[in-house]
């Protein structure tokens, strides 16, 4: 998500660093990569699974990926999309620098471990959402 700054300015907030030990914002054994105004959870090589979940070691060839990851070899990767149909329900799809495309939840909503899309109520923040 975004945060307003004192300034007025938005900037992104790292969920990687703002999850505690009692509630990571990734899976086990998995790691957690900031994106703009959203973030993702990967499983690292030799591993699988959801990895908003649980990444567990797996080396044989009935081990697969998890929806919206896709096989890539040996690794489970975030699955590029094409437009807003190929992503989980509520999710946007996201195109980058370079062509690379991902899946996030939109301002306002937080990605649940089945990749889905919760609306956050920001009348309980503690602080003004960005924006208003």
């Amino acid at each position: 998500g975004f945060q307003r700054e004192d300034s007025g300015l938005c900037r992104d907030i790292d969920e990687c660093t703002q999850g505690s030990l009692a509630e990571p914002a990734c899976g086990s054994n998995a790691f957690c990569k900031n994106l703009p105004g959203s973030f993702d959870c990967e499983c690292p090589t030799g591993y699988n699974g959801n990895p908003f979940v649980k990444c567990t070691s797996c080396n044989g060839p009935d081990c697969g990926c998890q929806p919206p990851y896709s096989q890539d070899g040996d690794n489970c990767v975030l699955a590029g999309c094409k437009n807003k149909g190929d992503c989980s329900e509520g999710a946007e799809c996201i195109t980058i620098a370079g062509g690379v495309s991902y899946c996030a939840c939109p301002s306002g909503f937080n990605v649940q471990p089945d990749g889905t899309c919760a609306d956050i109520d920001e009348c309980l923040a503690t602080s003004r959402p960005c924006g208003f």
